[in-house]
């Protein structure tokens, strides 16, 4: 969708024949008076939302102005539109160019068939537009409807009952599929704790045998290197006994007694060196005994801890977690997920009994007289649901997933964040749990949009709707109507807010209503300056 340029004619302010024609990119209309410029961005608020109540008298022009008139041109895509509204004849007109260009023909006058052509072309449904599209700072009050006329009120208190029930619906619906994930631990629940308790004893104990088993292990290993080569040094002196005897037997024969005797001390060394071997011997094949029986002590204390463990081990694994403690942290938030689905279905029971089905209906297709006019729509509060509202609108506008959506806005929200809130906060996450938490740099817990100070919270709605506009510019590119009170009164929020919509600008169209001229001007691509 691309705003191309807006025509006045006849209005208290802006004075004169004004055309201003709008970039596709930065569009800047400057004013030094507030009011004035507050009053042409409503106007064009209202000529691009078509709203009924346009022409209603009184509010551009005074006393009697039959030329006043103001329209807008459209693009989606190939389609070509202009709205049009006769301030002075008080009528509503949609007009759209023909395939062959050749002229405009008027398409319809009444506000809701404008409103349903328009959307048939690709304008977000009116909830999206003031959502997604729509900037003006909250702490500003706006226009507030005349208090004697009942309908625009009731109409808003339906509508924030619908908003309130689609989004319990569905948070009770990802609840209910975080639930469906975590199935299979809920039948061992009841005795979990004492399971994994077992489990870890078992565990400890297992450790302290394998320990023990090892000590031994070392210990032997030692003793067998220590045995390993006595028997063949203990073997030298068998055979030197052997060859005392041999030789003292060959003295005796030959001398006398004394070789004889020398032939018996040979025969006992030998004696002895041959007791000696042998009981090396032995000792090495009780030590090689002992460290077969250890292994099989080990793979005794392997087996009992298998049978003993494998139950919990298989939940584990099926649940593809990597302890025992992560078995215990998807307990607990099974647990939580079914506190809270019975939490989500009273809530819904009763968002259902103050959301008629009549309501809805005439939500879906509002007669001209009850339609608010959106300049004077009083901004909804900042809330912890804001950027589900958010990401509801984006992804019906776009007519995307929010799961697609969410993965597009990931990269993308840090840097508004960072830009707008001065580092501040870094990082968003979402879980269905919790919904969105914004996280700080400065390493605080993640808080929601409710638990933040309200400048920071000014400062991350704006960033949320800057990073989903450039997110859903895959999809389709809508345009930033940001101004006059934007919040950034400060020189630094004001330059790093004109750098954010640059950023923006490249990516989609945004028009910029503001009073002073710095530090806008600088980013600017055309400055519409109004006197």
């Amino acid at each position: 969708m691309r705003i191309h340029g807006v025509h006045l004619q006849g209005l208290d302010t802006p004075r004169g024949v004004q055309k201003l024609a709008c970039e596709p990119g930065y569009t800047l209309f400057l004013s030094s008076d507030g009011d004035a410029v507050r009053r042409l961005g409503d106007l064009v608020r209202s000529l691009v939302d078509a709203a009924p109540g346009l022409a209603e008298p009184g509010r551009w022009v005074s006393g009697e102005a039959s030329d006043a008139r103001a329209d807008v041109s459209l693009s989606f895509g190939s389609d070509a539109y202009r709205v049009v509204a006769d301030l002075g004849g008080r009528r509503l007109a949609l007009a759209s160019y023909g395939r062959d260009r050749a002229g405009l023909k008027r398409a319809a006058t009444e506000p809701a068939e404008i409103r349903r052509r328009l959307e048939a072309a690709g304008l977000p449904d009116a909830e999206a537009f003031h959502l997604l599209c729509n900037w003006r700072d909250p702490a500003t009050p706006a226009e507030a409807p005349d208090p004697t006329d009942p309908e625009p009120a009731r109409r808003s208190e339906l509508r924030e009952a619908r908003g309130r029930y689609l989004m319990l619906e569905r948070r009770f619906k990802e609840l209910g599929q975080a639930l469906e994930e975590r199935a299979e631990i809920a039948e061992h629940l009841d005795d979990l704790e004492a399971r994994v308790t077992r489990y870890r004893d078992e565990l400890v104990q297992r450790a302290r045998s394998l320990d023990s088993i090892a000590m031994h292990r070392e210990a032997l290993r030692h003793d067998r290197e220590r045995l390993r080569g006595a028997p063949t040094l203990r073997l030298a002196g068998v055979w030197a006994g052997l060859g005392l005897a041999a030789g003292g037997a060959g003295i005796g024969y030959a001398v006398g007694p004394a070789g004889w005797l020398a032939s018996g001390v040979g025969l006992a060394v030998a004696g002895v060196a041959a007791f000696s071997v042998s009981s090396a011997r032995a000792a090495f094949g009780r030590n090689e005994a002992r460290l077969a029986s250890l292994r099989a002590d080990e793979r005794e204390v392997e087996r009992h801890f298998r049978d003993e463990t494998q139950p919990l081990r298989q939940l584990i694994e099926a649940l593809q977690l990597d302890s025992s403690e992560a078995l215990l942290r998807v307990a607990s938030e099974y647990r939580g997920l079914e506190r809270l689905i019975e939490s989500a279905q009273i809530e819904l029971q009763q968002a259902r009994a103050a959301f008629p089905e009549e309501a809805e209906s005439e939500l879906r297709d509002p007669s001209p007289a009850g339609v608010e006019f959106v300049a004077r729509a009083a901004p909804a509060p900042a809330t912890a649901a804001e950027p589900e509202r958010l990401i509801d609108a984006a992804a019906r506008a776009g007519k995307v997933t929010r799961d697609d959506l969410t993965a597009r806005l990931a990269p993308v929200l840090p840097v508004y964040l960072r830009a707008l809130t001065g580092g501040a906060f870094s990082q968003a996450r979402y879980t269905p749990v919790e919904g969105w938490r914004f996280h700080r740099v400065d390493g605080t817990p993640p808080v929601s949009l409710d638990d933040m100070e309200p400048a920071d919270r000014l400062r991350v709605r704006l960033a949320f709707r800057l990073a989903l506009l450039e997110a859903l510019a895959a999809h389709t590119r809508l345009p930033l109507l940001i101004g006059p009170e934007t919040g950034f009164s400060s020189a630094s929020d004001a330059l790093a807010l004109s750098r954010a919509l640059r950023r923006l600008a490249s990516v989609v169209q945004v028009l910029h209503f503001a009073s002073g001229a710095a530090p806008w001007s600088a980013q600017a691509d055309r400055v519409h300056q109004l006197g």
